[in-house]
């Protein structure tokens, strides 16, 4: 019997299947403790993207009208609905710290966070958690408030067809004037003898087609703006004022020179909103 002890303590055959035995069980425990370690990255990184949509939350056109304290609960809800549905890690809403701080209309939202990922692997090694820690800030701007300079052509030439369509609708009817594309004839017709087939004016001729006149293009144009502004000023919660001057042979204000493009009642001391009218008639005769 001692004799065979002997030769199986000499005996080096298949040494490398018993040395691989020996290995393995440190090796199944560092793979594991490397899965672990890859998933902690991964639910760390999906914790910073919370923290990113938390920081923006805090600093949106709405939140910007908003109190610090408004949009300090704004962030934390943000980031507290989405980690608590994150599995394997633990976290508490008392490891969320969020600060915000405003200079002048500058605010800057940083949202600073700390939790654990339950390990698996590493567990029995005495590892049961992993920590995982992350911040994100956020910085914007309140939109500038903007005021509008209007000058605005209201001469003659403004009655003039817009297109050539009109141009050649108006020439076509207006025969006895040699063809007038002008929609600025509009004093006195018949003792004119402007010739339209109902006796009106030329404005009026230019409106019975349908005519669309630079003065229209121009009205539009004001218009436009004035939707464009009013629905900026309020999405991005700044205060927008617009003055409109007018000239042909005179410069004028049309309206007052001063008024708010935000849809709400004025009150006492401030700008006042009104519709805009941009004359489509003049009393000039060409």
């Amino acid at each position: 019997m001692r004799s065979l002890l002997d030769r199986f303590v000499r005996d080096s055959h298949a040494s490398v299947a018993v040395i691989t035995a020996f290995a393995a069980i440190p090796m199944l425990f560092l793979i594991g403790a490397g899965v672990d370690y890859g998933m902690a990255v991964q639910r760390e990184a999906e914790l910073n993207g919370y923290a990113d949509a938390a920081a923006l939350a805090a600093v949106t056109p709405t939140m910007m009208a908003q109190s610090t304290s408004a949009a300090t609960t704004a962030a934390q809800d943000t980031f507290n609905a989405q980690a608590a549905s994150l599995g394997s890690i633990t976290y508490s809403p008392t490891n969320l710290q969020v600060s915000i701080s405003t200079v002048g209309a500058k605010r800057t939202a940083t949202v600073s966070y700390s939790a654990t990922y339950q390990t698996s692997f590493a567990s029995i090694l005495g590892m049961n958690g992993i920590a995982l820690s992350g911040s994100s800030s956020a910085t914007a701007g309140q939109a500038p408030n903007i005021d509008f300079y209007l000058l605005l052509d209201d001469s003659p030439s403004m009655a003039i067809a817009a297109t050539q369509a009109g141009i050649n609708a108006m020439v076509a009817a207006t025969p006895a004037q040699g063809g007038c594309a002008f929609g600025c004839h509009e004093t006195h017709p018949s003792s004119d003898n402007l010739g339209n087939p109902n006796g009106e004016d030329n404005y009026t001729l230019a409106r019975n087609l349908g005519v669309t006149l630079r003065v229209d293009v121009l009205r539009q144009a004001v218009q436009n703006l004035m939707s464009t502004a009013q629905s900026s000023e309020n999405s991005n919660n700044a205060a927008y004022r617009m003055a409109i001057n007018t000239f042909d042979v005179n410069f004028s204000r049309l309206p007052p020179a001063t008024f708010n493009c935000s849809p709400s009642t004025p009150t006492t001391g401030s700008p006042r909103r009104t519709t805009i009218a941009i004359p489509t008639r003049t009393t000039t005769r060409r």
